[in-house]
């Protein structure tokens, strides 16, 4: 069940900059005595299943080596975006330096973040044709329309504080605002809605036909990261949930709904965000999230049926088992 402590999770904000990396670190409090928990690193994230179900795209951070003290070693060599085969097999590297990868309709392409410029970009899949589509701000997340002719992605270019949902053509053209705060954005198969995660912490989704804004999601805990079935009928997503077991009793965790919002199902107990469905519907690919437990699950890519089933690791992590 979604867990009701909510004064478990007031930190949103930081929750919202450790997800997107644009904000500045959180300072260390005053006193001598204070010493940090270790937070391990993601190793690998964002995953996202090609459209006709042969690969995984996903973000490698190029991390070599990790301490029990949290410390990482990384290759920037190794680091950016990579491919693997749904089973596990043949990861390799694509483009050096590029963060969440998000597929077109057809496949051809991908758009993707700049994991240092963050700016988004779009490339074919024989890694010509690199093109710049963003040029100021902070743009991040961006997701593919299903016809193939638009991206929405998260930007701060005009915001205050935080980030809103902005949308352009797939070419650059056109980039509007839509002054709605939020991140996570994803379109509905078919067009209607473009679903996301608002400020609170809460699912949202905007009518693309109407303009009107409502909430999915009405949990006492945060939850994020939303992603539709590719029949319309489901909607993945992380939330906050208590743990069976570990040290740690809550951790973020895959659920599955109803598109409507209704009858919420937690698929995963060893922690995870960042749910993708495979294109027939059958599976999701997540990352495994235990970031204060020193463990080669923690970060890294995994595959499981669409009812939680068969959970399988298919990245490595270099943390000893």
């Amino acid at each position: 069940m979604i867990s009701r402590n909510v004064a478990l999770f007031s930190g949103i904000l930081i929750f919202f900059a450790t997800t997107f990396g644009c904000g500045e670190s959180p300072q260390r409090p005053s006193g001598e005595e204070w010493e940090p928990m270790p937070l391990y690193p993601r190793i690998d994230g964002y995953p996202a299943w090609s459209p006709d179900g042969s690969t995984i795209a996903y973000y490698h951070a190029g991390i070599t080596e990790v301490e029990p003290n949290g410390t990482a070693q990384t290759d920037r060599d190794l680091e950016g975006i990579w491919f693997i085969d749904p089973d596990g097999s043949h990861p390799r590297l694509f483009l050096n330096g590029a963060s969440q990868p998000a597929w077109s309709p057809d496949g051809g392409m991908l758009a993707f973040s700049g994991s240092s410029s963050r700016q988004i970009f779009t490339v074919r899949m024989d890694g010509t044709g690199l093109r710049r589509l963003t040029d100021r701000g902070c743009n991040l997340a961006p997701a593919w329309s299903p016809n193939g002719n638009m991206i929405a992605y998260v930007s701060d270019a005009d915001a205050e504080s935080g980030f809103d949902i902005w949308i352009m053509h797939s070419d650059g053209d056109g980039i509007h605002n839509f002054n709605i705060e939020g991140v996570d954005p994803d379109w509905s198969p078919d067009m209607r809605y473009l679903i996301y995660t608002n400020n609170e912490g809460q699912i949202w989704k905007r009518n693309l036909n109407y303009a009107v804004v409502e909430p999915v999601t009405h949990f006492a805990a945060v939850c994020a990261e939303p992603s539709y079935s590719s029949d319309n009928q489901r909607i993945a997503f992380s939330c906050f949930a208590e743990n069976s077991w570990g040290m740690f009793p809550i951790l973020k965790q895959i659920f599955v709904m109803d598109a409507s919002g209704e009858n919420p199902i937690q698929l995963t107990t060893h922690g995870g965000e960042q749910p993708c469905w495979s294109p027939d519907g059958s599976r999701i690919a997540y990352v495994c999230r235990r970031p204060q437990e020193y463990c080669s699950e923690h970060g890294t890519i995994w595959v499981m049926n669409a009812d939680g089933s068969d959970a399988r690791q298919i990245t490595v992590s270099p943390v000893p088992e």
